[in-house]
């Protein structure tokens, strides 16, 4: 045998940093790449060479050992194999049931300490026996075997070890054969293993437990469970966590084993004793311990149970103990025994065969015992093709009852005949249960399923798991005898439950064929198809249907073709289906295919998606599947019947087929009572003429022969609506945009952009749009959280009128339901006239109900409310009811309310513009003005809100207890005298519009504090509105002479007095002559001569310009020569003050009275032809004219 010496790297003074002397240990020989082990000098150097790991070379991790004799560790320490977290052994051990004794392992201040130190999750460890020389001391994570386990790769397996050591740790947990996982957790099969050493723990807050001291899940975080399978434990724990003395942690399976220690009904030990427990007073010594074993092996069945030995055991020795060792010697229990294998007497436990049993006495009829009931695995026996051929009603059962035993779930199944259970409350038990699924072939060969009454008094192993249907529970795939998949395509197919039967289910998966599928293999795929139901289906819980319940798993490929329901489907959750209730989550790869589905039967508990026929999640798209049950809710497969009996008319096999591009279903009529999936019949066509809502105009044939079908336009009225099915005219687009002419188009958008998933739009009116008062006609545009609008909107200053929205009990209503702010969005020039009405729950607002997301700019400018808004509960705003989430950037500019807003509960919050909005960053309120009332204003009448840069907010409403917008500046009067239009710059013409409006056009000018000012135009002819007046002026002597002119016609210079007026256009008929006013084209200097209008310190007239100023384009100046040259040109003559004289008088700024105190003239500028030259008072003072 080749040596070789591996020697450590790091030493002081001759001794391992480990506290190990120095030894150069021997390398042992390979076989076919496997470590052939027979000493300990030849152990540690594996032992070395697995932690000699490193990142230059990892290889020696996964390598494979087996041990080739008994290894006496005396005098040697042993080096825990698998050194670090980083390097685990991953490779395969295989002690072949040799012993490792005389093993001292001292280390209390390091962890992860046993036999192996770390092993990685998909290595194999078997046939190890640590013997009870042997002693482990460790700090945490401690045990015989495995001190941690780490990393899931695959399945770590550890099969017939034993654990015989005393095992100690000083701070945490300790175990017999795995101390504990660490993130991530492997999963691990522990099977056919012993524990016999005492396990004690110094720590407070840790434990001690025979097989596992800590695991959890998987790496991925699914809920696969770690097993202990077929295990015993004889050693003390020191220290119990509760129950847990086989197995701490989540995801634990725990079968076939035994605490001889720890027997409380807490604990979790899983045993196959008969009742009554051990009947021999040393179980572990008697040999009865080792047959229980054994014995529930077989009652596992060993197909799932393939790794491990049987127990054996020497009763000659009376020391011996059961041990998983194939090579031993068996044990028997020897007694008479009954045909179930129950003692008759008393038994005994022997290495030697005896007694006997008797056989069991199987009724031909039925296939069970008579005395025991036992099922006989051969009472149908499969046919040459591979099936079990069942006839009878027996034979089902029969067949229900092998899938039942765990190990017949892949039976391939065929029907040669009707079954009649003859209304027999529960005669028939479904087919495989949520433990032991079907996961077979089974053909119905187009036969009935009769008289099968499944009610609330059959007995279920698992009532909430196990299903009520033909089939009870089916699985994705099933295995053979080691545990491989061998069938990863179960069909179930050709089958019809027949009117007669009927399901009811207080829990939940019931339907006709498939009541529930789960616990699938990855990769694989079931097929349904050809069934159909006729059976009333109802449950008090979730997922009923007349075909298949519920797919509950996410890792199953799922194929319905061909099915039809015609029983009456009642569920409770509103998670009920006609077809299918629910079809799981998978499609990564359309490993979900629907197709070719009806349903005739009514469905209650349809689900809020709307799912009647196929529940399913939203990348699962069904093909051609119909729904002819019309008082169904839903929207799959809705379609207009246009004869009396659909199913034999030929009606349906039409509609299945689609488009009639590819012909899936025939039906030869007056022979086929249904259509036939497949070609075997002939294709059914149609002949007629149908209208846009799908229904025939006069009659409709379907044959077999051929004909030509004429589908009639819609008729869309002049708003967009189609007269016979209400649907909405697409509008025109010009670009990007959509351009709204008609309510219909308007309509159209919304329902686009509630199916966008989110996209951008843009649109515009072309017109004012007419609802007609039709209540609900309009749905707010951007209805819900995940499909808000975002992009442009502009009414380009048209009105939306007679919109009433009345829906009490929905949130978030307004023209638009929610605006979305991580985008641009802007909504501009747009009027909500007076005529339309919202009422809605809450947020409810004139323009949104709502807007959302953080980032991106919200515009909402130049817009106007004057509908009325009502909220039931407390958020509603004139503009925008309320806000959702997320502060994007709003901008609010240019903006008016004169509805009437009203929130009604306890606490309303109703404003103006706003029930609340956030605080984005730039977020600005630029000339908001309300004049309508606001009622239930707790926030504040205009809003909440957090936005600092407000400019112009400005409230002139009847609206009680204002708090926010009060302007001193600003009455009433103001907004029909042009001071409001003027503030905000808006348009308004004095003495029409009674209001100011952002989208007016008529722009108002202010003639300034002074009271006058000039104009000059020399192309337009225009006229005045408001207060103000136009005149002329002569030079007279030392003063200038107005006259009034009542227009202004082109290139006439003039001065205007009052205070706010519009300039509309006209053709002017004013006679201008005489006039000594000159408009300046801004080229006019000022020097000699040049006056210009002023309020200086002689009051308001014409001053002379220095040479360095120009007159701006569009003013006027006067221009005198000569002697008549002086340095002020008052109005109407010298104007002196009397300040003594305060008359009370008033009868509007600028009026004249004669000193007995008689108004002589209300103009604001004297015409002085009218009056005598004299004293008057005007503006409290004495003034000469």
């Amino acid at each position: 045998m080749k040596k070789r010496s591996l020697l450590r790297m790091a030493f002081i003074v001759g001794t391992w940093m480990t506290g190990y002397p120095l030894f150069a240990w021997d390398e042992p020989t390979q076989v076919d790449g496997v470590y052939q082990i027979g000493t300990a000098s030849e152990l540690e150097w594996f032992a070395e060479y697995i932690n000699s790991a490193s990142a230059v070379d990892a290889s020696m991790l996964t390598a494979k050992a087996v041990l080739t004799a008994n290894i006496d560790m005396t005098g040697v320490s042993h080096t825990p194999i698998g050194a670090s977290t980083t390097y685990k052994f991953s490779g395969e051990f295989d002690g072949q049931h040799h012993v490792i004794s005389n093993m001292i392992i001292n280390l209390p201040n390091q962890e992860n300490v046993g036999f192996f130190g770390l092993v990685r999750g998909n290595a194999i460890i078997k046939n190890l026996i640590i013997d009870s020389s042997c002693s482990v001391t460790g700090k945490n994570r401690v045990a015989g075997l495995i001190g941690c386990v780490q990393t899931k790769s695959n399945t770590l397996t550890i099969l017939n070890c034993v654990n015989m050591a005393t095992v100690h740790a000083t701070t945490g947990v300790a175990s017999g054969i795995i101390g504990a996982g660490q993130s991530k957790y492997p999963v691990f099969k522990i099977h056919n293993c012993v524990n016999t050493g005492d396990i004690t723990t110094d720590a407070e807050n840790n434990y001690t437990v025979a097989f596992d001291g800590w695991n959890k899940y998987d790496e991925s975080g699914t809920a696969v469970n770690s097993q202990v399978w077929c295990c015993y434990n004889k050693g003390t724990l020191n220290k119990l966590d509760g129950g847990n003395n086989i197995f701490r942690g989540s995801h634990r399976s725990v079968l076939n084993t035994y605490d001889l220690v720890y027997t409380a009904s807490n604990m979790q030990s899983q045993t196959n004793i008969p009742s009554g427990g051990f009947k021999t007073v040393d179980p572990l010594h008697s040999g009865e311990l080792c047959y229980y074993l054994n014995h529930g092996i077989e009652m596992m069945n060993r197909k799932e149970v393939s790794l491990g030995d049987e127990f054996t055991q020497d009763l000659s020795d009376p020391n011996s103990i059961p041990m998983p060792n194939a090579s031993g010697m068996k044990v028997y229990q020897v007694a008479d025994l009954n045909c179930d294998g129950t003692p008759k007497g008393s038994v005994v436990y022997s290495n030697t065969e005896g007694g006997s049993r008797d056989p069991h006495q199987f009724d031909p009829a039925t296939g069970y015992c008579t005395v025991c009931g036992a099922i006989n695995e051969e009472y149908v026996v499969k046919s040459e093709d591979g099936f079990y051929h069942l006839s009878t009603p027996a034979q089902v059962e029969w067949f229900s009852q092998m899938v039942r035993l765990g190990h017949h779930g892949g039976m391939d199944v065929k029907l040669d005949a009707d079954i009649d259970f003859g209304g027999v409350p529960n005669a028939h038990l479904p087919i495989g249960t949520s433990g032991h699924k079907y996961w077979g072939h089974f053909d119905g060969q187009g036969h009935r399923i009769i008289g099968m009454v499944l009610d609330n008094n059959l007995v279920q192993d698992n009532p909430g798991y196990d299903g009520k249907g033909f089939f009870g529970s089916v699985r994705g795939g099933g295995t053979d005898d080691v545990w491989n998949v061998t069938k990863n395509t179960p069909i179930i197919e050709n089958l019809i439950i027949d009117s007669s039967c009927s399901i009811k289910h207080n829990q939940n998966f019931a339907a006709g064929v498939v009541a529930h599928i789960n616990a699938t293999n990855s990769g694989v795929t079931i097929i349904i198809r050809n069934c159909g139901n006729e059976a009333d289906v109802t449950t008090t819980g979730k997922n009923a249907a007349g075909i298949l319940g519920c797919v509950e798993g996410t890792n199953v490929g799922l194929k319905l073709y061909n099915l039809w329901n015609k029983g009456n489907i009642t569920g409770n959750g509103g998670e009920s289906a006609a077809i299918c209730a629910w079809t799981g989550q998978r499609n990564v790869n359309d490993e979900v295919d629907v197709q070719g589905c009806w349903n005739i039967g009514e469905v209650t508990g349809v689900d809020g998606n709307g799912y009647n026929l196929i529940r399913r999640n939203t990348n699962i798209v069904p093909r051609n599947i119909v729904d002819l049950c019309t008082s169904n809710g839903g929207n799959q497969g809705k379609v207009t019947v246009n004869t009396t009996n659909p199913i034999e008319s030929g009606e349906l096999c039409y509609f299945l087929n689609g488009d009639q591009s590819n012909i899936v279903y025939t039906q030869t009529l007056g022979v086929d009572a249904m259509p036939v999936y497949g070609t075997t019949s002939m294709q059914v066509y149609q002949a007629g003429t149908i209208n846009c809502l799908g229904k025939a105009v006069g009659e409709l044939d379907f044959n077999n022969v051929g004909g030509i079908t004429t589908y009639l336009d819609h008729n869309y009225n002049a708003n967009g609506i189609c007269d016979v099915c209400s649907d909405f005219l697409e509008p025109m687009k010009d670009g990007d945009y959509y351009l709204l002419a008609n309510a219909g188009n308007v309509e159209w958008l919304s329902a686009k952009v509630a199916t966008s998933g989110g996209a951008a739009f843009y649109a515009k009116l072309t017109n004012d749009i007419d609802f007609q008062n039709i209540e609900n006609l309009h749905n707010p545009i951007g209805p819900a959280v995940g499909c808000k609008f975002k992009g442009v909107f502009d009414g380009q200053g048209h009105s939306i009128k007679n919109m009433i929205i009345n829906r009490p009990s929905d949130n978030n209503i307004g023209f638009f339901g929610f605006l979305q702010g991580n985008a641009t969005t802007e909504v501009k020039n747009l009027i909500i006239d007076s005529s339309c009405t919202i009422h809605a729950n809450n947020r409810v607002g004139g323009l949104t109900g709502s807007y959302q997301n953080p980032d991106g700019t919200i515009t909402i400018e130049n817009v106007v409310n004057e509908a009325t808004v009502i909220a039931e509960h407390q958020d509603a705003g004139g503009i925008i009811g309320g806000h959702e989430g997320g502060d994007p950037t709003i901008i609010i500019r240019n903006v008016m309310n004169k509805g009437t807003i009203t929130a009604k509960n306890e606490h309303p919050f109703a404003g103006a513009l706003c029930c609340y909005m956030g605080v984005g960053a730039g977020s600005l309120i630029e000339n908001f003005v309300n004049l309508g009332t606001i009622n239930g204003h707790e926030g504040g009448n205009i809003g909440r809100h957090n936005i600092s840069n407000v400019n112009n907010l400005i409230d002139l409403s009847a609206t009680t207890n204002k708090n926010q917008g009060v302007r001193d500046d600003l009455t009433t009067e103001d907004i029909a005298n042009g001071k409001l239009a003027y503030t905000v710059g808006w348009g308004q013409l004095i003495g029409t519009d009674v209001i100011p409006s952002p989208l007016g056009s008529e722009q108002v000018f202010y003639v300034g504090s002074a009271g006058f000012t000039t104009m000059y135009d020399a192309d337009y002819d225009w006229v005045l509105s408001g207060d103000a007046q136009a005149y002329i002026g002569t030079l007279n002597g030392n003063y200038l002479h107005l006259s009034e002119i009542d227009d202004v016609p082109a290139g006439t210079a003039v001065i205007i007095g009052g205070t706010y007026y519009n300039k509309v256009s006209t053709t002017a008929t004013a006679d201008a002559t005489g006039n000594n006013l000159l408009g300046s084209d801004g080229t006019v200097t000022g020097g000699s001569g040049i006056y210009a209008l002023a309020n200086k310190s002689k009051g308001i007239g014409f001053y002379p310009v220095s040479n360095s100023v120009t007159i701006p384009a569009g003013k006027t100046y006067l221009q005198v020569a000569g002697n008549a040259v002086r340095e002020f040109y008052p109005f109407g003559g010298e104007m002196t003050a009397i300040n003594s004289l305060t008359p009370t008088l008033s009868k509007g700024e600028g009026a004249v009275y004669d000193l007995s105190g008689r108004l002589i003239n209300s103009k604001f500028i004297i015409h002085n032809s009218k009056l005598r030259t004299g004293i008057y008072i005007q503006n409290g003072k004495k003034v000469i004219f």
